[in-house]
């Protein structure tokens, strides 16, 4: 199903506002670090961002996770990987 509402760009670089059909507002993260492009992540439902500042303090804390070589999404190649594996 395609998306009723555009994002819309806030001033903090990479986060973009959603607005849903109920009228609330997500924050969605739409960046790539280190050469890796990540998926549209809502940082809304996934860490409770509820304000497009405290979506970039949760990007900011990610990208330093992703630093560390902390996968905080989990990759599909774990979960693949794991399955083939568990024979």
């Amino acid at each position: 199903m395609a998306r009723k509402n555009s994002l819309k760009p806030t001033k903090y670089q990479s986060i973009k506002e959603l607005t849903m059909a109920d009228g609330s507002k997500n924050y969605i993260a739409v960046f790539s670090y280190n050469g890796t492009r990540y998926p549209e992540k809502n940082l809304t439902k996934l860490f409770g961002a509820s304000s497009a500042k405290a979506a970039a303090d949760v990007l900011h804390n990610i990208k330093a996770d992703l630093s560390k070589g902390i996968d905080v999404f989990g990759s599909k190649s774990e979960k693949v990987d794991s399955l083939v594996y568990a024979n």
